[in-house]
This record gives C-alpha cells, structure tokens and sequence, in this order.
C-alpha cells in the first residue's frame, strides 16, 4: 500500500511539472547591423540543461518551468546577455557585439554563419565601405577592400562597370568574372549601375571552393553575394543623404606639342610650308584641345529611406536619385531606384517575406574608336593651331573633315535601361532547428539603344542620315526550395545540414530596326524616315537544373568540418555531358579554444583553415553544342545550311581549387591578420581545334586545355592608438598570383590580337606578350633597330622575330594601404591602391609617336627629341613622310602604379545637438577619389587599364591594350547624412 501510495503521488507531480511548462520563442538579432544570427545558445540560467540554439534565422523556441526566472543568451564574439522572463512568451534579444572578441556573423552560401565557423576564403565589405560611395555601379567599390580580388575600372564612363578577377585569370576563352547573387537570385553581370549602392548592406566575397562550390558549375571564378538592407525591430528610422561632387580629367604624363612645335614639325618634314605671317597667324589661335573638349564634370546623389519594425514585421523602403554629368560633352547618367524589403512572421512557424529593387536609368555614351569620332581620340589628333570653330561662327571640319563638337551635338546615341530583381520566400519551421524555405526570384531587364546621325550634321554628307533603334529584353528567373537542419547534442555537438534544389532560367529577345531620310533633325523616331533599311530580330535562352547539399559539424566551437556537394544539368552542353557533380570539404581548428593556447595572452584568436574542392564554368554560346541551320539563297531558290557541327561532348570547364590559410588576431585584438595560400587548377578549357575537312567544317570547339593559378594573400590592420576617445588604425594588404598555362591541344600557341602582341602557351602567363623587341636607334643614320628572333640587331623589321616576353598584363603584386583617424565625432580614412609588374601597350603611344607617319595629326613632344644628325643618341628614330611605325616593344611600358584611392573626411555631430531638433543622428563629409597617382614609367592618361571596346580594341584581350578610351576621372564630393 505504500509503495502504491508512493508511485501515484510520483503520477500526480510528473503530471503538475508537465502542466507547469512554459512555451518561450524569439529571435535573436545583432546590434550592428540588426542581421539574425544563427547558433546562440539560449540555457536557463541555474539549470543549463534545459536549453536549446537559433536556427538559421536566429529563431529559437524553448520548453522551460514555470518557475524559471532567466535566460542566458551567449554565443561567440558577442557579449552574453540574461534576461528576466517576467511572464513572458515572446522574448527577441538583440546581442552587442564583444569587442575584445568579435566574430561576426558572414552571409555565405544559401545562409549565414559566424566567422569562426568558416572554413573557405571569404571577405566581407560591410555597409561603412559602401555608405558615403560616389560611383554609379557597387563592383567598382570592391577595388582595394579583398585580397585575391583585382579591381579593375574598364574605363570613366558614367555608366561603365568594373573588371573583376578572383585569384587570377582561370579560362583562356570563357569568362573570368565571378557569379553575383543579389538577395538569393543570381543576377547577369552586366548593368550594374542600375542597382544603388546606397541600397547595399554588405557583399560577401566567395574565394575558393569550401566558400563557393554550393554554386557549383558558375562558381570557378568566385562568387559575389550581396545582400540589400533589411529593417530590425524597433521605431522607424527616416534616413536622408545627400552628395555633390565635381569630377575631372585626370592628364597623367600626357605631353602634345603646341602649336609653335607642331608647325616647325610638319616644315621640318617637308610636309607643309608656312610663312612666318601664317605661323604667327596660326600661332596666335592656337588653344588645348583638351581643355576644349573636357569639361567638369558633375554628380548630384539623392538618397532616402524608411526602415523599422514591430513583433512581426520588419521592412526597409528607399528612394534614390542619382545625376552624373560626364568629363565630355554628351557623356551623362540619370537613375531612380527604389527597394523594397519586408519579412513577415505570419506565426509561429510561418515566415514569408520578399526583397524588390527596381530602378530605371537614361544614358548618354561616346563612340569608342580610335578615330575623331571618339573624343578621347581627337583630344590628340586635332592639331593646337585649329580652331573649334570658323570665324563665321561654323563648325570647323579640321583637317580630318569632321569636328567632334558639332558630332557631340548633332550625332546623340543613348541607351534607357530598367532593370528588376526581386524574390519572395515562405519558410516553415517543422520543429526546433529544422526549417523548409521555398524562393522565386528573378532578374529582368530592358535596354533601349538609339542612335541618331541628324541630316544636317556633317557626319551625313558623308554617310547619309540615319537612326538605329535596338531593343534588348532579358529576364532569369530563379526557383530554390531548401530544407535546412541545425541541432546542438550536448552542448559541444552541432550540426546543420542544407538539402535543396534550384531551376534556373535565362531568355533574351533582341530586336532592331534602321531607317534613314529624315525631314529633320528633331524629327527622330523611325516612323518618319523615308526608308527602312535594315531590321531583324533573335532569341536565345538557356535552362539549368540542380541539387545541392551542405552538411557542418562542429565540436564544442574548436574543430569545424564542412562538405558541400552540387548536381548540376545545363541545358548548354552535349547529350554526353549535361550533367556533373562539384563538390569541396573544408576544415577549421580554432586553436586559441585549447587549453594549452588560452594561458598566453598574446594570442587572442587563432585560427587554421584548409579546403579543396571544385566548380565550373558554363560560359559558352547557348546553343554550342547543337548542329545549327540557317536559310539562306541557293540558285534563285529558297535553300537551308548546315553552319555549326554538332558538338555532344562539349561540357563546362571545371576547377580544383586549395586553399590552406590562418586567421588571427593579438594583444587582445589590437593586431589582426589574415594568410590564405593557393592552388587553382583549372582544367577542360575550351578551344577551337582543327577537324577533319571533310565534316565540311574547319574547327570544334573543345575541352582540351589546361592553367594553373597559385599565389598568396596576406592582409594586416592594427590599432595603433586605442583610447576613449581617439583610434588611430593601419592596415595594408598584398596579393600575389603567379599563373601558368599548363596544356594546350599539341602544344600549340596561340596568337591573339590582329597585330599579335600577346600568346597563350604552355609555360607562360597567359596573354603574355609577343612581339619584336626594339633595340633603339641607330647613331649614324637614325634608323630604328630590333632585335630578331636570335638577338641579333638589324634594322629590317620582321613579325616573324617577336618573342615571348617575360612579361604580362596581370600584376605580380596589388594591394592596399589604409589609414584611419577617429578623435570624437572626426573621422578621417584613406586608402592607397597599388599594382606591380604588370605590363600594357601603350597604343596611343603607337599613333602620337608614328616618327612622321601620321604627321597631318599633332604628335607627342616626345618626336622633338628625334634623332637629327650622325652621332646623335637617343630612343627616337629619325622623322620621314614615309616611316611607318611597328608595334614592338617600344611602346610595351611597365603600368606599375600607387593611387590615392579614396581620402574621406567626415564629422558626426553630437547627439545632445542633433537631440534637440529630433535627429538620432547627422554627418557631413568631404571625399576625394583617385587624388594622386605615382606611375613613373607610363606615359598615358590612365595605368589603370581595361578593356578597350570592339571598335577600337583590334581583338587585345582585357587589358593588354591602352587606347582611347574614356579616362577615370579625380572626384571632389560633399554629403550630408541625417537620420530622424
């Protein structure tokens, strides 16, 4: 009877504490940057074992008694927090960031993690990088903020994008971009500029295969994440920028000849004759074309936002406008955007949400060809002693019969351009750390060319008048549904596991039409031309199907394991290969949790990495590997032909990436630093080799090439002062890459360029340069000399005698060097960028320097130091009508620069001011970009090279080639911030 009595009084209390439960959920954010944050450990206090972790969201719901007063919220890198219950069932913390231990939490692949957790190379560019930004397009602010990243400006366009390579150049043929995945949705990399910086929160920067490979067949490259503002709980925040810059030439060590010069020059040569009245006449109306054709440009930067949040809904809205003037006439850009984000929790296990940014942009862009039709260009072909203008007030033609002013104004070419990304997403929460998330995203675009030679400009007695009008519409969309597990056994043991699929797909439609005959210049769209000349229309899409997996293990937050595996099918490629699997695994040891680390005091982090794996490159035309037939005309008759053979075992260029790196950080992180070292090898590239005549085809493309890619990354930055009030910290960063092609198709080299100045061939860099190398002038005839292919001189120029050059396009060295200041509100920051070892054309060199070749146009001040008379020395032939300049080494310069990047200076007002008149807070600014620039041995505008149009490039692969194209510019801006 008492063992009865005692088991029915043990029924009777169980039954009391199971009542006795209380049901407590929330989410947990970081006060930085109001970001969830996955992993933190929520325990009641006093009884640790009833506890549980945030999911990927930084949810988390938990069973405690009744009788439990508080709960502790710790996780690594922020400061632990206990909070009272109080009776409540809702409780959302926000976690301050632990400054002597910061461990911030990284969008990576389909998710988020702590930095500690990471096991690939990534870096991150926070909003701070990118909130006082005065460019149009966010990949040209990635330039000096990543090791392993190169940044390239492809020219000062308004409108232009940047050149991004990630550890070196990894395909010969297809592209080198990165991926760039803007909220979920993987987005075409061109138009940037449509998207508002402003708008940015942070970019994360995928480096190697751990980091990237869940991307799998477009990820060989890199991947771009960016992720756009989102509100955080709490009151509405009303925010108001705005920034007014001024932008100019920048001149380098360009040097014209005046007019005097120029005159003497063609007299010398016998090319004209003058009489001293003329040349005082022409002497006395000389002027600097490029001061007649550059101008100052403007930017004016508008930027509003709302942001906010309640229990259940979060949102950000902004608004921007954005007004660039270009350095030329004609050169202009006008944007709106707006974004919109909200997420939703529906209830406890619904969450729903979507991310929209729209924008819409006008336009105005230059003809980039190497002749007056450019501006770049006629700045140094006009002559100093011509005038802009007749003395009647007329257009002067010049002596090339065209004058750009007047083109400027009577032959406009625009561009309107819209573009959308957006997604929505619905998550449900099964239980504690499992989750399903369902996306739909898509990236739409549309583009508007219109060019207009009027028919009373001058360009039309020469070709007739004329309009062009081109419509391009793309759209890719982007379905991905998740599965997503994270659990904590035992509070040293956590996993988290990611199975999903994705449907990618991408469309385009191009239609243009020309007509010509118009009865006037303001009378421009086609249906008022006399005559429809041309017209036609194509499309063309691509599809691509796959299935992805991740799955994490770490133990007690010392040793980290990742693995990631990708199935993808593309739609692109043979019957045979469609499909193929990436993978990669990943390791981390947190070595400053050892018992036998933690007692010195040096040491405040460290950290050892190391990962392998693969990814692809898909950049081949869409439809490559399929027999194509087009109609053509045959005998009077309608007949069709074959003109691409079938290709069914073309498949995507694939990569092996390893990366074995440190992260630490000393005198409780005073010191921080970053070592990452290298191999990439990237194999399957794709070329065009010869097939047997007899397919009725010459060439196939295929997979038969291979690179290799290896280097390091090294980044540092301390707190020199740390007071209360006063931080002063310093930085810098290297980044070396060394690359090799390793095999072609039967060793053969191949020569690219019409001219042939650079070689892809085993054993060498590729597009390393190939050319006949000058060996100066001659003293006693002034004849230039080469060197032929055995090193013997002559002074009979051959192409058969160039050579590869140890030399090439890609830096051996870049990085940066940063400094900032902070003494209260004051804040002052720089950043100097540098390039070493790299080597361009400098082409405009080959036109101003023709040694009297092109002597009707005006040339370098460099020809007065021609060779005159028997023994004089220097690297100037003699001048003739009937020379005739060769590409040779002569005009190879070393495009080794250091540029004061960005130099910031910015004032925050004290909050017992902004107070009164109800800001939360007010900033001023003054910036200046790209201030000075220390190239000693590149003559040109600009060492900072890109890739020069089609019109004007003559096939020189990227930035191999320095032509007339549109310079960066030096930018003076101020802003204002305020927040309410």
């Amino acid at each position: 009877m008492k063992k009865l009595t005692i088991f029915l009084a043990f029924l009777l209390f169980a039954g009391f504490t199971m009542q006795a439960q209380v049901q407590i959920s929330g989410t947990i954010t970081g006060a930085e940057d109001g970001l969830s944050i996955p992993g933190v450990s929520v325990v009641v206090k006093d009884n640790p074992t009833i506890g549980t972790t945030t999911d990927m969201d930084g949810r988390y719901s938990l069973s405690v008694p009744s009788s439990a007063q508080v709960l502790v919220f710790s996780f690594v890198g922020m400061q632990t927090q206990e909070v009272t219950i109080g009776g409540r069932n809702v409780i959302d913390v926000v976690l301050s960031a632990d400054v002597l231990e910061m461990d911030e939490v990284v969008v990576v692949a389909y998710g988020a993690k702590r930095k500690g957790a990471i096991t690939g190379a990534i870096n991150v560019v926070n909003e701070s990088a990118m909130e006082k930004s005065t460019v149009a397009s966010f990949d040209q602010m990635l330039q000096g903020q990543a090791t392993g990243v190169q940044v390239t400006a492809t020219n000062g366009d308004p409108s232009a994008v940047a050149a991004v390579r990630i550890r070196g150049v990894g395909s010969v043929t297809a592209t080198n971009e990165p991926l760039y995945v803007v909220d979920g949705v993987p987005v075409d990399q061109s138009n940037f500029s449509l998207i508002n910086p402003n708008d940015i929160a942070s970019m994360s920067i995928l480096k190697d295969a751990s980091a990237a490979a869940l991307y799998g067949s477009r990820a060989s490259n890199g991947v771009i994440l960016v992720s756009t503002k989102r509100g955080k709980k709490g009151d509405a925040q009303i925010n108001y920028s705005y920034q007014h810059g001024y932008s100019y030439m920048q001149m380098g060590n360009v040097e014209m000849m005046d007019a005097k010069q120029k005159l003497q020059y063609e007299m010398d040569l016998g090319y004209r004759s003058y009489t001293e009245a003329q040349v005082d006449s022409l002497v006395g109306q000389s002027h600097d074309w490029f001061e007649t054709l550059s101008r100052t440009g403007t930017t004016k930067i508008h930027n509003l936002s709302i942001s906010g949040g309640t229990e259940k809904t979060n949102y950000f809205f902004s608004v921007g406008k954005f007004d660039q003037e270009g350095i030329v006439e004609a050169s202009y850009m006008d944007r709106m955007s707006t974004t919109l984000n909200v997420d939703h929790k529906v209830n406890d296990w619904f969450k729903i949400g979507n991310s929209l940014n729209l924008s819409q942009a006008d336009y105005g862009v230059l003809r980039d060809r190497r002749n007056v039709q450019n501006p770049f260009a006629a700045m140094f072909f006009y002559n100093p002693y011509e005038a802009e203008k007749l003395p009647d007030g007329e257009w002067n033609i010049t002596h090339s019969g065209f004058s750009i002013s007047e083109a400027l104004e009577n032959n406009p070419e625009s561009f309107n351009r819209i573009r959308g990304i957006g997604n929505m997403y619905g998550e449900i929460q099964f239980f504690d750390g499992f989750t399903f998330k369902s996306q739909a995203g898509i990236d739409y675009q549309q583009r508007l060319r219109e060019a207009y030679t009027k028919p009373e400009s001058i360009l039309a007695s020469y070709v007739g008048d004329n309009k062009t009008e081109a419509f391009t519409q793309t759209y890719s969309y982007v379905f991905t549904n998740t599965f997503n597990y994270r659990k904590t056994f035992k509070d040293v043991h956590e996993v988290s596991a990611l199975l999903g699929t994705e449907y990618n797909k991408y469309y385009q439609y191009f239609l243009f039409s020309q007509g010509n005959t118009f009865p006037s210049g303001n009378l421009s769209t086609l249906d008022n031309a006399a005559n429809i000349s041309n017209g036609g229309s194509n499309k063309t899409e691509w599809e691509l199907m796959s299935y992805l997996g991740m799955f994490s293990y770490n133990y007690n937050q010392k040793y980290y394991v990742d693995f990631s595996l990708r199935y993808d099918g593309c739609s692109r490629f043979g019957e045979e290969n469609k499909y193929g699997s990436f993978w990669a695994v990943g390791g981390a040891w947190n070595l400053h949790e050892e018992d036998f680390i933690k007692p010195i005091e040096l040491i405040s982090r460290l950290q050892l990495r190391a990962s392998i794996g693969t990814s692809g490159n898909f950049d081949v035309d869409d439809y490559e590997s399929l027999g194509l037939y087009d109609f053509t005309a045959y005998g009077g008759e309608s007949a069709t032909r074959q003109f691409q053979i079938a290709n069914k075992d073309l498949k995507w260029e694939k990569t092996l990436a390893q990366t074995y790196g440190v992260d630490f950080a000393l005198l409780n992180h005073r010191v921080r630093g970053t070592f990452n070292y290298y191999i990439r090898n990237s194999s399957d590239l794709l070329f065009d080799v010869p097939i047997s005549k007899t397919s009725g085809f010459d060439i196939i493309t295929q997979n038969i090439g291979e690179l290799q890619n290896k280097g390091f990354e090294l980044e540092l930055d301390g707190d020199v002062i740390k007071k209360k009030d006063f931080l002063v910290t310093l930085g810098a960063s290297v980044s070396h890459n060394k690359n090799e092609v390793i095999e072609l198709y039967k060793g053969q080299q191949i020569v690219e360029g019409v001219t042939g100045r650079t070689v892809v061939k085993e054993g060498y860099p590729v597009n390393s340069y190939y050319m006949v190398r000058y060996a100066g002038v001659n003293p006693v005839n002034g004849d230039a000399l080469y060197y032929d292919k055995d090193g013997n001189i002559t002074n009979v120029y051959s192409g058969d005698d160039a050579v590869i050059l140890d030399k090439s396009p890609n830096p051996k060295y870049f990085g940066n060097f940063t400094l900032a200041v902070e003494y209260k509100g004051i804040r002052l920051s720089t950043l100097l960028y540098y390039n070493y070892g790299n080597y361009i054309v400098n082409g405009i060199r080959y036109f101003t320097d023709s040694d009297g070749d092109n002597v009707a146009d005006n040339v370098s001040t460099r020809m007065l130091d021609a060779w005159q008379e028997p023994g004089d020395v220097t690297s100037v032939p003699r001048q003739s009508l009937t020379n005739n300049a060769r590409y040779s080494t002569r005009y190879l310069e070393d495009a080794s620069f250091i540029r004061l990047r960005d130099l910031t200076i910015s004032y925050t007002i004290p909050k017992k001011y902004t107070e009164k008149v109800k800001m939360s807070k007010a900033s001023v600014f003054i910036k200046g970009n790209n201030l000075w620039t220390y190239a000693p041995n590149f003559t040109g505008f600009d060492p900072e090279v890109g890739n020069p149009s089609a019109e004007s490039s003559l096939g020189a692969p990227f930035g191999t080639f320095y032509d007339f194209s549109y310079p960066t510019t030096r930018t003076f801006t101020f802003g204002v911030d305020v927040t309410f």
